[in-house]
């Protein structure tokens, strides 16, 4: 079973055979903790993923956002 209280459960299965991801931030919780969403592709498809990621982050701007404290 996947935890999803620990982001490393969802990660492993893509390191351990190659697969190219990016994670980028989307937001906060309604108690400030910080989310982010993962972007997966297809072997050797780095570059597009970093347009996609570069993309995400232009339109959501949460790259600049920071929680309340």
């Amino acid at each position: 079973a996947i935890d999803l209280e620990c982001p490393l459960d969802i990660s492993i299965p893509y390191n351990f055979n190659g697969t190219p991801t990016l994670c980028t931030p989307s937001g906060f919780t309604k108690d400030g903790l910080p989310l982010s969403i993962q972007f997966i592709g297809k072997h050797l498809s780095e570059p597009l993923l970093c347009q996609i990621g570069n993309a995400y982050e232009k339109l959501t701007g949460f790259t600049s956002a920071h929680p309340d404290v």
